[in-house]
Formats: C-alpha cells, structure tokens, sequence
C-alpha cells in the first residue's frame, strides 16, 4: 500500500493550525501587569529663600533668664518650619502657624538660656 500524500492546501492549514495553537499556548502562561501612568522628567527652577520679619522673642515667666518661645513673619507662605537659636545646635524647634496665611510662625524655645542664643535660624518649606 502506498503512502497518502497531503496536498499544499492541506499541508498549509495544518501549519496554520499548529501555529495558532502554538501562540495560544503561549498566551496561557504569560502574566499580565497593570502599571499606572506616571511621569519622569528632568528640569530646574530657582530656590529662593524666605525673609524672616517681625522677629519677638519670649521670655519664659518663671525664668526670665531662659527663652520661652520666638514669633517671627515669613514674606511668603509656608508648610513646614523650624527653628534655633545657637550657631552651635543641631537641635531645631519645631514651629507653628500662627496666622491665617501661614506665614506668621511661634516657635518653641522652653529651656534654652538667653545667653546661649547668639543666631536665629529659620528653615522653611512651601
């Protein structure tokens, strides 16, 4: 008995068939990540500082020989600032917003002696 022979049509769909099921396959196993939108980029902008006005300090009412706290008035808004008083501390007092447009600011400075305090520092952020 001989052999059948496929014809090209036949040998086409066979192929055409194998590579379907092929690709199929192959979408079965793969993952699928969602990944949000997001943007990079690269640019520059000036940092400018704030200048500090209106400067008050308190002296604490039992010891008037140490601070009790600082007020002072930034020309711009602010989020986020703190405070020292001594050129040497790294330690800085955390500050509050004192005024409706967040740049009037009172910082504590309980138990920091008056002759110790020899510079203000401000650092704040928008």
């Amino acid at each position: 008995m001989g052999q059948a022979r496929l014809g090209r049509g036949a040998r086409v769909f066979g192929i055409g068939i194998a590579a379907v099921a092929m690709a199929s396959g192959a979408y079965a196993y793969t993952a699928t990540n969602t990944v949000e939108e997001s943007r990079a980029g690269d640019g520059e902008e000036v940092i400018s500082g704030y200048d500090v006005t209106g400067i008050e300090y308190d002296l604490d009412s039992t010891d008037p020989a140490t601070f009790e706290l600082v007020r002072f008035t930034l020309d711009e808004p602010a989020r986020s600032v703190r405070a020292k008083v001594e050129s040497g501390s790294t330690s800085y007092s955390t500050c509050t917003e004192t005024g409706p447009s967040s740049n009037e600011w009172e910082c504590d400075l309980d138990g920091i002696a008056v002759v110790d305090a020899d510079e203000l520092t401000v650092i704040a952020t928008d």
